[in-house]
């Protein structure tokens, strides 16, 4: 907009000429002193041209030069706060990408914070709207707070972690321990206090001599190694130790159960009844849903606890020997 000033310089009040030259000088000073700071290359030319133009204004100058240098002036003003107007969306919309990137990064490395993950998202949203310098330091204050609960997250997950090497190598331990007193030889099983391998081919050979009518419940419990990998060894033997009680609950006092590897059980059925019959008695054993609570570094986690299983008659090989590598064959095929 121009502001016209004609009607205060007739031709009766030339010799105030200087004083309005003196004016507009100070004020295109005052527009390149006060100007908001983009980016510097402009600023720098923006100052430069309102330099020349204060130079221009001189005592000889007439009104109408006056005129012409104020709305030069106010084009050049207009031209530079444009080009910061969209210097400064642009930096904004960095600004939201950069947060958007630090949210996907700390929400990975906080183990899924939710609370601060949902924290830095509205900051995120809130960054576009903010237009107002004030609006940037509460955002600021925002983010701090905010990366503050992170680094507590962080710092508990670090001693969480620490915790669960702690306890994978204590469960190294004593599964290198379990194996040198050997695991699949005679005697119980410390951890599940069960029979081991050899007590259940003795058992079998038995029940075979005596042509006994019997059946062998195998069962492999599943994704073990995804708990010791994730949760520790001692996470994983907690689970061995709750399928196993699982077992003793819902088989009779004859029935013997026995470990037989790292996670199955063989458990052995004197029934008179037939295939079909025994199979909807396992089943039901078998798809009873379990949970076991562990303790992972100071922090309850509930896990699913479930098994693979199958049925065998005694005699559904010629030789006790085929019989305990069809066994066998199961328990492999459900660990890959």
């Amino acid at each position: 907009m121009f502001v016209s000033l004609k009607r205060h310089l007739s031709p009766s009040e030339s010799e105030q000429v200087s004083t309005w030259v003196r004016v507009v000088q100070l004020l295109l000073q005052g527009i390149g002193l006060h100007a908001v700071a983009g980016d510097e290359t402009e600023l720098r030319k923006f100052r430069e041209e309102l330099e020349q133009l204060a130079q221009q204004v001189t005592r000889e100058s007439k009104a109408q030069d006056l005129l012409v240098a104020v709305g030069r002036a106010l084009q050049l003003l207009q031209d530079y706060n444009s080009q910061t107007t969209r210097l400064l969306r642009a930096q904004g919309l960095e600004l939201q990408n950069i947060i958007a990137m630090l949210t996907e990064t700390l929400a990975a490395i906080s183990g899924g914070n939710d609370r601060a993950t949902e924290r830095l998202q509205a900051i995120e949203k809130e960054i576009e709207k903010a237009t107002q310098a004030e609006d940037i330091k509460v955002l600021k204050v925002r983010l701090a707070d905010c990366l503050e609960d992170l680094r507590q997250a962080i710092e508990q997950q670090r001693r969480e972690s620490a915790s669960l090497v702690a306890q994978t190598r204590a469960g190294l331990d004593q599964a290198v321990a379990r194996a040198a007193n050997g695991l699949s030889g005679c005697g119980l099983d410390p951890l599940t206090e069960l029979p081991t391998r050899v007590a259940a081919e003795e058992a079998l050979a038995r029940l075979r001599q005596e042509h006994r009518k019997a059946y062998v419940g195998l069962f492999y419990v599943e994704r073990l190694q995804l708990i010791n990998s994730r949760f520790g060894y001692a996470a994983g033997d907690q689970v061995l130790v709750s399928f196993a009680e699982h077992l003793r609950r819902n088989v009779s006092s004859e029935d013997q159960i026995f470990r037989w590897g790292a996670a199955g059980f063989v458990v052995l059925f004197e029934r008179e009844m037939g295939e079909e019959e025994f199979h909807a008695e396992l089943s039901r054993i078998a798809s009873q849903r379990l949970e076991k609570t562990v303790q992972i570094g100071g922090r309850s986690v509930l896990l699913p606890v479930s098994a693979h299983w199958s049925m065998l008659p005694i005699y559904a090989e010629a030789t006790l020997e085929k019989l305990v590598r069809r066994i066998d064959k199961f328990l492999s095929d459900a660990r890959s």
